[in-house]
């Protein structure tokens, strides 16, 4: 998700009137033609507005974003700077080009990467995903614009080298704003204003860049009318998303936050971009054209290792909520301990070790003694937290008197059930003992036990431990009642007690 957020703070709509009152002069500069004065002078004079306005937004922004804000601002004035110095060389009447116009233009697009994605972090356990997707995007661009821009500026031979490898950083500058703008535009999470402005700063910007190189390539001394105005618009779009950021920063997301799958609209895209080095290939030699093979072919074996890694990221991420839906599948929700479904699985594979092995194994069935009236006067949340407690206290208890073999399952509502192999019944109702301890807040529970016989079904055991857990209700609680051993208080018990208030 990005982190970049807006609509607090300071509203924007001021700014964007007094952008919209500058509308005279951006109409000057489109009407006028290329190079004259009034084109030049309202080019400059929107330039300086939009660059005032992104430095007083950075003024206002909150101190977490200010750093990153105040690069964004610095890669804006070396634009405005670097502008200034290729009018002031076109009319001196050109000259050497390096480095009085390139070096800030160059070293703002450094500036304008590092402010973008100290905005714009992927803060998701899963943001690896969301950056090898960018990264798919970005190789495929950078394969087109290398072998739409880059091989033919290099290749130039009416320029002199120097002018020839500046030209060609150009677009590879580009390549970095290619994956600011995927990077931004694939992170999860729902935009703000703000980035929903940068990203169409950002692709204003690579456009009129790509038109500026075209132009290039084809002899033009000055950019083409529509490139100055995509660089002003995306000047403007900066202004207005520093002013749409909140002036207090929004609290931090939640570091768990959904993964980044795929979905139909970025699968196509990711689809596109694998596609497009074999695309282009293709296409190039259907007309003829140099298909430069060694640049493309790299190009698409860097795609195959990424989406390699992807397809590999996602197959863990299916793993991995794989063996989640497992454990919760066999685990009760509140209390962590094993469930119904769970329990069934120990007891079935417990009795099958005792019949070969010829070993005791022995049932109980625990009840929190008047749960109901504990829920009642303290309310069910606080129910639920004696559940918990007792369940951690119970467990410790059986890892210490039986070890770890024994199983303790959530049987339903205040009622757990206990296996504990090896033993007989007797020898589990001694040990079950440091259960009455263990119970919390003061509480006690009732326990009944069973042995099972290897003559029987697990279900008949489990049913004479209920009936013992009855008894135990009935002879007042508190205690451990062995199936078919009268306890103290009830003589001459026999079968199934009638139901009591548990």
């Amino acid at each position: 998700m990005s982190r970049l957020s807006g609509g607090a703070g300071r509203p924007v709509v001021p700014w964007l009137l007094g952008l919209l009152c500058l509308l005279p002069v951006l109409v000057v500069h489109v009407g006028m033609p290329l190079g004259s004065t009034p084109q030049v002078a309202a080019y400059y004079a929107l330039m300086v507005a939009a660059l005032t306005a992104v430095v007083a937004g950075v003024r206002r922004s909150p101190a977490a974003r200010r750093r990153s804000w105040a690069l964004v601002a610095a890669s804006q004035v070396l634009f405005l700077v670097a502008d200034l110095g290729f009018i002031v060389r076109y009319l001196c009447g050109g000259g050497d080009r390096f480095p009085v116009v390139d070096v800030p233009f160059l070293v703002g697009y450094g500036l304008l990467a590092l402010g973008v994605m100290g905005l714009v972090r992927p803060a998701d356990s899963h943001r690896r995903g969301a950056l090898l997707d960018a990264s798919i995007v970005t190789v495929s661009c950078a394969a087109l614009l290398g072998v739409r821009l880059v091989v033919p500026l290099l290749a130039n031979d009416a320029a002199p080298l120097p002018d020839r490898v500046v030209a060609a950083l150009y677009p590879l500058a580009d390549v970095g704003v290619v994956y600011l703008l995927a990077r931004t535009a694939l992170l999860t999470g729902q935009r703000s204003r703000s980035s929903w402005l940068l990203l169409a700063a950002l692709a204003l910007l690579v456009a009129a860049d790509v038109g500026f190189c075209l132009g290039q390539l084809a002899g033009a001394q000055l950019p083409a009318q529509w490139v100055t105005t995509g660089w002003l618009c995306s000047r403007a779009l900066i202004a207005l998303a520093v002013w749409s950021s909140p002036v207090v920063a929004p609290p931090a997301p939640a570091r768990a936050q959904r993964p980044v799958g795929l979905t139909r609209t970025r699968l196509l895209v990711l689809a596109l971009a694998a596609a497009l080095p074999s695309g282009l290939t293709a296409a190039l030699g259907l007309r003829g054209g140099d298909t430069h093979p060694v640049l493309l072919g790299c190009a698409a074996l860097v795609l195959v290792v990424l989406v390699a890694v992807r397809m590999g990221d996602l197959l863990a991420q299916v793993h991995e909520q794989a063996a989640q839906l497992a454990v919760q599948a066999r685990t009760d929700a509140l209390t962590g301990l094993a469930n119904r479904r769970t329990w069934d699985h120990e007891v079935a594979r417990a009795c099958a070790t005792a019949r070969r092995g010829g070993t005791g194994l022995a049932v109980a069935l625990l009840d929190l003694d008047h749960f109901k009236q504990f829920n009642d006067a303290h309310g069910h949340a606080v129910g639920d937290e004696l559940l918990r407690e007792a369940a951690v206290a119970w467990t410790a208890a059986l890892h210490r008197e039986v070890g770890p073999d024994a199983v303790l399952a959530r049987w339903g509502g205040e009622e757990f059930a206990v296996l504990l192999p090896g033993v007989d019944a007797a020898a589990a109702a001694a040990r079950l003992s440091a259960l009455h301890r263990g119970v919390p807040r003061g509480q006690t529970c009732s326990i009944g036990v069973a042995a099972w016989d290897p003559a029987e079904e697990p279900a008949a055991a489990l049913r004479r431990a209920d009936e013992a857990l009855y008894t135990a209700k009935r002879s007042g609680r508190a205690r451990t009642v062995v199936a078919g051993v009268p306890p103290a208080g009830v003589p001459g018990h026999a079968g199934a007690p009638e139901p009591a208030a548990r």
